[in-house]
């Protein structure tokens, strides 16, 4: 019976290990450049080097900006 209990417990962590790598596998980047142009959901950002990257947005992005005064 305990054999029993133990191998239903390693099932169930290797289950709930399998459904939580997908989630872990986020990961928060930030883009340091200017928006070149939008395609939709799709942002056009070219960064500090002067190389282009493309930026798809969630459906309610969180954007920080910091502007020089003027």
């Amino acid at each position: 019976m305990q054999n029993l209990t133990r191998r239903a417990f390693a099932a169930a962590s290797f289950a709930l290990m399998c459904a939580a790598l997908p989630v872990s596998a986020q990961e928060t980047v930030r883009i340091r450049g200017t928006i070149e142009r939008v395609e939709g959901p799709i942002f056009v950002v070219k960064n500090r080097d002067g190389a282009e990257v493309k930026l798809t947005v969630t459906d309610n992005p969180l954007f920080v900006a910091i502007a020089a005064p003027a």
